[in-house]
């Protein structure tokens, strides 16, 4: 039987083709941009504007890339499957549920702007297609991966963890609409909050045995393409958005009395914001050897230094607010200021690569 996932995935200039899954982490990286900035500077007076201003931005980038992805599928679903189950294109699939847990988040600081009706509707509209897709991708990319019987070491990346962090993400927007929603539909954020915890469940290990293979992956064959030395960051990421889920959820599940207050959760955040700390300068040491190799070209892969970053510095906010620790807080600010370096000199590199058409022919 032929292996579909295995076929080479052809592109014409032309189509459609060229903006795939990839081009969502310019979602994934700016909404997480947008996050922090609402966190360090507030929503009130110009800033304040600039952030809504952003998330209009956002969500139509989001729109038109959400467009021409259910177009592709209308118009080529043999061509979008074989992508789905590749080795490599396959795990950026997550980046589509991601991508709408994202713009929800994004979204819930658009009360003003629209109307809280319109931002509680959106959120849980977005949250319920988010779990949905989520789920039904993870498993799907998961199973076609089990069915290899050898896998080869170049398509194997840490942008295998998408399915895991796409998981442990979906309780950062449930972890909002139930802060924001309880006394409105207690039942509502009930079910979200016990939705939630599953799902932490799930992303938890996950991560841990996609990053038990990664690592055995790493230590035992060669080094990846450069291009791909991005995706080491989503380590962090994954880590980060644990800790920031966990302690969401257990703090939402005092306030709505569905569970005591529980000491190991806030432990268990402290760790897995520990893990993330040390995949940082995991991630940083490995990009910093191919940067100096000259080894580094600018391709879509360039944000996912900024997302991880970005739920770095929330982590390390809401960990310094459970302890009541100011230095915490001071060192979030710190790695803001990194996330906005990173924020600009990926997205100077976006816009002259769309400029110049050197996006496009990435594939």
């Amino acid at each position: 039987m032929e292996n579909v996932s295995q076929k080479p995935i052809t592109r014409s200039p032309l189509s459609l083709s060229i903006i795939n899954s990839n081009w969502f982490v310019i979602v994934m990286g700016f909404g997480g941009v947008l996050n922090v900035s609402a966190q360090l500077w507030g929503l009130t007076g110009s800033t304040g504007q600039w952030i809504r201003g952003g998330v209009w931005i956002n969500t139509g980038i989001f729109a038109f890339l959400l467009a021409v992805w259910l177009i592709r599928w209308l118009i080529s679903p043999a061509k979008m499957w074989q992508e789905m189950m590749h080795p490599v294109m396959g795990h950026f699939f997550a980046l589509i549920p991601i991508a709408m847990t994202i713009i929800g988040m994004n979204w819930s600081l658009m009360g003003r702007e629209v109307g809280v009706i319109a931002v509680n509707r959106t959120m849980n509209g977005l949250w319920l297609l988010s779990i949905v897709l989520g789920l039904l991708i993870s498993i799907v990319i998961t199973e076609a991966q089990m069915r290899q019987s050898t896998h080869n070491s170049a398509q194997v990346s840490f942008a295998w963890l998408l399915g895991s962090v796409s998981t442990a993400l979906f309780p950062l927007l449930g972890n909002i609409i139930v802060d924001m929603q309880a006394k409105l539909y207690p039942q509502w954020a009930q079910f979200v909050n016990i939705t939630d915890m599953a799902f932490v469940g799930m992303g938890l290990f996950l991560f841990i045995f996609f990053a038990a293979f990664l690592f055995g992956r790493y230590f035992s064959a060669p080094a990846p393409p450069a291009p791909g030395t991005p995706t080491s960051w989503l380590l962090l990421g994954a880590a980060a958005v644990l800790s920031l889920s966990i302690l969401g959820i257990s703090r939402d599940s005092v306030m709505i009395k569905q569970l005591p207050i529980s000491s190991f959760a806030i432990f268990l955040g402290v760790a897995l914001w520990g893990l993330a700390g040390w995949s940082f300068l995991l991630g940083f040491v490995m990009a910093f050897r191919v940067w100096i190799q000259k080894k580094l070209p600018f391709t879509l892969s360039w944000w996912a230094f900024v997302f991880p970053v970005s739920a770095y510095v929330l982590d390390s906010r809401t960990i310094a607010a459970a302890l009541h620790t100011t230095w915490l807080t001071t060192y979030g600010d710190v790695f803001s200021v990194l996330l906005y370096l990173f924020f600009a000199i990926v997205l100077v590199n976006t816009v002259v690569a769309l400029l110049t058409g050197r996006l496009f022919r990435q594939g």
